[in-house]
């Protein structure tokens, strides 16, 4: 039923009619409105110019009434007056509002509050002004003048309802008193119950000295302006006076009203010469529009007359328009011949296209094909890549490589998953620079690589700027391009993740991650059997029990150190470890408790050594230990230190089985040069001063010196033998 109302259904008329008087209507509401705006602003400005200068006045009358009762006081004080009836024949007409008291500070009919503003004027010696609360009266205006002894002259005037009724009446204003916590205390009769509240932020303005303006809403919208009102010598109020803003709401309202009928009135005017103007102006449109309709029907016979004496465009646009069907029917035959063999080459066309869009699929065929092959290769070289290299750093290196290389990454990542753990550390890291790669962690379930690595699935965001889930390198985020994900895994156990980056959204099609993940899968295979060959290698020189280097171990490690030493003319010494009456041990409490004293004291010796320092297990209970770069004092001295840690060491059973209720141990000590050239004479120099710690009754540390051969028979054999 709308669809009449549509503006592209409209007649041409009524096409420049309509926009004609809406532009009129919007220009008379701008100006109505605009108007009133204007008038609104004037007239609350002169309200507010108003309301300024009756809170001033209405402030002076308060500054004023309490010079009033300070000047009488003090007159009252100097003449000695003695009675309130004298005081109020002094003051005449003002003493009908005014409370006069001669009073002694020990009246128990005076409040707290009164008595403290009397010693206010007992300390000052002085008229003293403050504005008090006494329940009674309500709020008063109070002078205090100490007249003599315990004698003082009280001056009461309320600030309640009636006075601030006389102010409303006066100013016709309503007023309101107010605390400095912005509390309403009195207000005239006529004045609503309750001021509006104020802010914390209005308050701290008024205190430093500021007015407030503010326009309450409601049925009844006023004006209100609070101003500080200091009273006395210690008082401090809030005065508020609000005018009503009723009468200019209704002056609005009668002027919009009266400028709407003015706008009403010229606007009908307007629209009627207007449309007149525009009926004339469209009569030729009209004809051509009727001729257009029979043309339509196929009637090229039509013309459209022409008024005569009218030389507007629109006419010389019909004249044009008659030309044109003569035209028209000339040309229609050859607009026939010439559709026929448009239909011909339109055939031709659509085939020439079909052969095309089929060249297209074949090319992108070849392409395909091409790029499989090309990644099936390296595939192929990946794999053989990675399986000839057991090195865990030559093979993270080789695998990234390949990947770049592969896939045209920008930056790759590589993650490691240790066991017992919920982190993902970067153990090598390509095209991102000035990072440290060991700060780069991720935990399992966060990031792309955490939920990759959790799901063990290929995890892919082709367009990182707009995903939340951004990787973050220690200080470097990477917010832009595609992000593939690759876990990598050996029979569903998690290796590591991988990250590769493109620069480019949608980098990695279908074939890609494919390729990828092919890639990974063998790259799993192959870090897994780095770790395999590591660990090897690492349980063949570490002592399985203790996880001290083994006594191979140590010998290949002190016949490196022997060539340094010789190279650089340093010195090192080999002392030999061992734990006093451990058969004893053994036999009292078992095998398995003697395991955790061996635990124990090896873990004693690596505490209490230094890094480059090396501790084997050399068999059974005995322990070997190298020190580089350590000449006899201080070799000895970390013997005393060793010795000491475990002698003071709690063993459990100890005092039990063993000789002074302590586990202790023995210690032989041999340097080099000093001592001898060779490592097996070292050691076993080592070996024979142990046999002498021991000899000497255990829990000794003994360095070798040549002496020990005359007192040792035993050494002196074995030193025979080697």
């Amino acid at each position: 039923m709308f669809e009449a109302f549509r503006y592209s259904n409209l007649s041409l008329l009524k096409k420049v009619l309509w926009p004609y008087i809406l532009l009129l209507l919007t220009l008379a509401m701008a100006i109505s409105f605009g108007s009133s705006i204007l008038l609104q602003g004037r007239l609350i400005d002169s309200t507010q110019k108003r309301l300024e200068h009756v809170q001033k006045q209405a402030y002076e009358d308060f500054k004023v009434l309490e010079q009033l009762l300070s000047s009488n006081t003090i007159k009252a004080a100097k003449q000695k007056i003695t009675s309130p009836e004298e005081l109020n024949s002094e003051l005449g007409p003002c003493a009908h509002h005014m409370q006069v008291i001669i009073a002694s500070n020990d009246n128990p009919e005076l409040s707290g509050q009164l008595l403290a503003q009397l010693k206010q004027a007992r300390a000052r010696e002085s008229v003293y002004v403050s504005a008090i609360n006494d329940g009674e009266t309500g709020i008063s205006l109070v002078a205090a003048q100490w007249l003599e002894k315990n004698r003082y002259l009280i001056i009461k005037h309320p600030l309640g309802h009636e006075y601030l009724d006389k102010l409303s009446k006066r100013y016709e204003s309503n007023f309101y008193l107010l605390n400095q916590q912005g509390e309403l205390l009195i207000a005239n009769t006529d004045a609503t119950e309750h001021a509006p509240l104020i802010s914390k932020t209005e308050l701290n303005q008024m205190r430093s000295g500021e007015q407030l303006l503010r326009v309450t809403e409601g049925r009844e919208p006023q004006l209100i302006s609070y101003s500080p009102l200091p009273l006395g010598h210690d008082g401090s109020f809030l005065l508020g006076s609000a005018q009503s803003l009723s009468e200019i709401e209704a002056l609005l309202i009668n002027h919009r009203l009266y400028l709407l009928a003015i706008i009403g009135l010229s606007l009908l005017l307007c629209t009627t010469l207007f449309r007149s103007l525009l009926i004339r102006l469209f009569n030729p449109l009209e004809a051509l529009m009727k001729t257009y309709e029979i043309v339509k029907s196929g009637n090229y016979k039509t013309r459209i007359n022409i008024e005569e004496n009218n030389h507007s465009q629109l006419v010389k646009l019909c004249i044009a328009c008659n030309q044109l069907l003569d035209l028209l029917n000339e040309k229609d035959q050859k607009i026939e011949e010439t559709s026929k063999q448009l239909v011909k080459m339109e055939d031709l066309k659509s085939h020439n296209q079909h052969l095309r869009k089929n060249n297209l699929e074949l090319e992108n065929r070849v392409i395909n094909l091409k790029e499989q092959n090309q990644e099936l290769s390296a595939l192929f070289k990946v794999t053989q890549t990675m399986v000839s290299s057991l090195d865990q750093q030559l093979l993270y290196e080789r695998i990234l490589q390949t990947l770049k290389e592969t896939l045209k990454c920008t930056v790759c990542v590589l993650y490691v998953f240790q066991p017992g753990s919920d982190t993902l550390r970067a153990v090598k890291v390509q095209g991102l620079f000035g990072v440290d790669v060991k700060a780069i962690t991720v935990e399992l379930g966060q990031e792309l690589a955490g939920e990759a690595a959790l799901n063990q699935k290929l995890g892919y965001l082709p367009d990182l700027s707009l995903s939340n889930n951004k990787p973050k390198y220690v200080n470097e985020i990477i917010s832009e391009g595609s992000l593939l994900s690759v876990p990598l895994t050996v029979q569903n156990r998690l290796i590591g993740v991988v990250n590769l980056h493109q620069d480019g959204c949608n980098s990695f099609s279908t074939t890609s991650q494919q390729i990828a993940q092919a890639i990974a899968n063998q790259a799993s295979i192959a870090i897994e059997n780095a770790r395999l060959y590591e660990k090897t290698k690492t349980l063949s020189a570490t002592d399985e029990l203790t996880g001290l280097s083994n006594r191979r171990q140590f010998q290949e490690y002190l016949l490196r150190e022997l060539a340094q030493a010789r190279r650089h003319h340093n010195s090192f010494s080999i002392l030999m470890i061992d734990i006093d009456h451990f058969k004893l041990y053994n036999d009292h409490h078992g095998h398995l408790k003697g395991d955790i004293v061996l635990k124990k004291v090896a873990s004693l010796l690596l505490q209490n050594t230094r890094g480059v320092d090396l501790v084997a297990r050399f068999g059974g209970e005995e322990f070997v230990m190298l020190l580089p770069k350590s000449n006899k004092p201080n070799s000895l001295s970390v013997a005393e230190k060793l010795r000491m840690c475990v002698e003071k060491e709690y063993f459990s059973g100890a005092e039990k089985s063993q000789p002074g209720q302590r586990l202790t141990i023995s210690i032989g000590i041999s340097h080099f040069p000093g001592d001898s050239s060779d490592i097996y004479d070292l050691m076993n120099l080592a070996d024979n001063a142990l046999y002498e710690a021991k000899k000497q009754g255990r829990n000794k540390c003994i360095s070798w010196e040549k002496d020990l051969i005359a007192d040792n028979p035993a050494a002196s054999d074995k030193k025979a033998e080697t």
